[in-house]
This record gives structure tokens, C-alpha cells and sequence, in this order.
């Protein structure tokens, strides 16, 4: 495919005054709508496709191909690990060269949920610069000739996702912003929600199996804390009875990974935050479901966790990268 080339399989979608947009001769890709404010206060949004997915009005009749729709909250200040927040957003901070938002988006990706909603706030240009000049050739196999007129992608390109970018504020909570974007789910049975700052390996097809079979309102993966320290159990007389490793222990906490149905909005209130009232209403009607998982997960709350998954990346052990794994066990085997 040589660069700026139209892609034959899917229209562009018209602009505003109904003409043909046009096709930025650098990112292979098809720039998409430019829509209205969601709601009031906020600015401008952005829709576009990465890899020529179709993005007009025709392709939201046909969701599957795109699987579950997925909202990642991208809005937050990132105080914990300042250092990076204060110039990007925390999502776009990078591990192993590229964003943690963008090898979340692969996880998704990996179990055939290419349709994002991200809810913008702290420097959301960034956010919109990262998919405005997304360059296929540089994620991908590909050669170039012409002196470097002409790039051919070797192979399927890895991304074939359509992102949606509202900015939803800056002071904004997670309940709030998920408020934001209802008009973007509130037709789906169900969707996917992400915190943007944690990575896992977790079997995401078992968790929506287990979450669809047990006809919950809400569910949230329930992680292990990546602590080393040691719980105490002490007696009233302040003899300690026992000392148990947190690995090993019952201590659970929310990892950031949720699966909500649509009814989630009649259990939220404006202002409020996602896990507090909303969830104390849901745990009061018994339709919080905890997916339990104890393998890989890992927030990157501070430099600590950043240097921890650059080190990862480093040595080649990337768990959250299905792709990668399975690959391995194929050269493997």
C-alpha cells in the first residue's frame, strides 16, 4: 500500500458540508467525523479509524466486527508519577517506546474488541495528536521504496480499530466521565470500561463468559495486591497469631478492568464516582460480580511500576501481550 493512497474497501465518510474528506498523505489511514460537542461545555470531538475501518453512520449497524465496545478513561491528572503527568497524560506515558494506552488497546485488540471510546481531560491533545499521526509502517513489518515515496505493509497490519475521543473535562471523576460518554453505549448490551493504567494477562473471554452466565450488573476484576509486606493477625491480648504474606492471602482489590450492561446508568448519579455510591447501590442489590485473578496485573501508579514493566519489556516478558505469547509457544512447540 503505498502512503496516502484511498482505501478501495470502505468510503470516506462525508465532512460536514458533505464533501469528501481528504486523506493525509503521511499516516496510512482514513480520517473520519468531526462531530458536535457531546454535551455542553465540552469541546469538539473526534472520530477516526485506524487501518481504513469503516467509521461512517453505515458501519455502526454492524458492531461485531468490531466486538464489544471499549471505554478507557484517559482524563486523569496522574499526581502518583507527576514526573511524566505534568507534560502527557498518564496513559500516553510510554513502556517499551509506546503508551501503555496503546498495549491496553492491543490487549483489547487481541480478543477482537477494536471499538474505543476514550474519555479525554488532562492534555487530551496528546491523546488526539498519538491516533491523528498514527503511521501503520512504524508498528508493522513493511518496505519502502521510492526513496521512501512508497511503503508497503507486509502482511495484515496489526491494527484495525475505531476510536472515538470525547473530552469529558479535566476535573472530572471516573463516574462522571462515564456519564459523559452514555450516548456513545447506551445501546449495547453490554461494554468493556478500563482504568488505562494497569496491565494484565487476564483471560478476558472467561471474565465476560462468567459475567454473562451470572446475570450481573457490573463486574470488576479483583487482583492481589503487588505488595511484599506481611498481613499480622493480632488477639485482643496483642499476641500475634499469625503472619501471611499478602501473595497468600484474602486480600483482594479492584484492578481497574470492569464489564458493565447498559443498566449501569440507572445506579448513577451526577457528581458521583463510579465505585462508591454506584457500587454500594449495586452490592446492596447483589449485582456486583468480583472476577477473581491471580496471575499478572500490574498498575502503574509510580516510576517504581514503570520501571518494573520497562524492565519487563526489557527482558522480552510481556504477558499482557497475547499476541507475543502465543507466539512464543508456537516457536516453542
Amino acid at each position: 500500500m503505498h502512503l496516502g493512497r484511498a482505501c478501495p474497501r470502505f468510503p470516506l465518510v462525508p465532512s460536514r458540508d458533505g464533501t469528501q474528506p481528504h486523506c493525509s498523505s503521511v499516516p496510512v489511514r482514513e480520517l473520519a467525523v468531526l462531530r458536535g460537542a457531546a454535551s455542553e461545555g465540552a469541546i469538539t470531538n473526534l472520530e477516526l479509524g485506524i487501518n481504513c475501518a469503516p467509521v461512517g453512520p453505515e458501519a455502526l449497524t454492524n458492531q461485531s466486527e468490531f466486538g464489544m465496545k471499549v471505554v478507557l478513561f484517559c482524563g486523569g491528572l496522574g499526581i502518583r508519577i507527576r514526573e511524566y503527568s505534568e507534560a502527557i497524560p498518564k496513559p500516553m506515558i510510554p513502556v517499551g517506546g509506546q503508551p501503555i494506552l496503546w498495549h491496553i488497546m492491543q490487549y483489547y485488540s487481541s480478543f477482537g474488541h477494536r471499538d474505543f471510546t476514550l474519555c479525554l481531560g488532562h492534555k487530551a491533545s496528546a491523546v488526539k495528536e498519538f491516533f491523528l499521526d498514527y503511521r501503520h509502517e512504524v508498528f508493522s513489518d513493511c518496505a519502502v521504496s521510492n526513496n521512501g515515496a512508497s511503503v508497503e505493509l507486509l502482511g495484515r497490519p496489526m491494527d484495525d480499530w475505531r476510536v472515538s475521543m470525547i473530552d469529558t473535562g479535566i476535573w472530572r471523576n471516573i463516574g462522571e466521565r462515564l456519564l459523559a460518554v452514555r450516548h456513545q453505549v447506551q445501546d449495547e448490551e453490554m461494554f468493556l470500561a478500563n482504568y488505562s493504567d494497569g496491565l494484565s494477562d487476564v483471560d478476558l473471554d472467561a471474565m465476560v463468559a462468567d459475567f454473562k452466565a451470572s446475570g450481573k450488573i457490573a463486574c470488576f476484576l479483583a487482583v492481589q495486591p503487588p505488595l511484599t509486606f506481611h498481613l499480622a493477625d493480632i488477639e485482643d491480648d496483642k499476641k500475634v497469631s499469625k503472619m501471611t504474606p499478602v501473595a497468600r492471602s484474602d486480600l483482594w482489590m479492584n484492578g481497574g478492568f470492569f464489564i458493565f450492561r447498559r443498566e449501569i446508568f440507572d445506579y448513577m448519579r451526577p457528581g458521583e464516582e463510579l465505585v462508591i455510591e454506584p457500587f454500594a447501590r449495586l452490592i446492596e442489590e447483589g449485582q456486583l460480580l468480583a472476577y477473581k485473578h491471580r496471575s499478572f496485573w500490574r498498575a502503574m501508579d509510580t516510576l517504581r511500576d514503570r520501571q518494573m514493566l520497562e524492565e519487563m519489556v526489557e527482558q522480552g516478558r510481556m504477558p499482557w501481550n497475547r499476541r507475543e505469547t502465543l507466539a512464543c509457544r508456537v516457536a516453542a512447540e
